[in-house]
């Protein structure tokens, strides 16, 4: 941690709190006299805060502007076609 403090330039206690955080929230492992690992559960874990995120801030005004527009669900899910199409390519 004083490695990745000093490389950082920030306080030991910061990057403690972050990996605390971190352990707290299921990313991390900490393995006693050993360090910190990876859970194994990280990516799902991350994927799940994401979600709930997006869900929670993003989504409200996009439905906003989608009311307001008058757009439809077929609208939408051309939109989600065109747009999967071009990333296959």
């Amino acid at each position: 941690m004083r490695e990745l403090a000093g490389e950082m330039e920030v306080n030991r206690n910061t990057v403690m709190r972050a990996y605390a955080l971190l352990e707290e929230e299921g990313i991390l492992d900490n393995k006693r006299g050993i360090g910190f690992f990876v859970s194994p559960a990280a990516k799902s874990r991350i994927q799940e805060k994401k979600k709930a995120d997006f869900y929670r801030d993003e989504l409200p005004p996009f439905l906003r502007q989608v009311r307001l527009l008058g757009l439809k669900g077929s609208d939408l899910t051309e939109l989600l076609h065109v747009i999967q199409e071009n990333e296959d390519k």
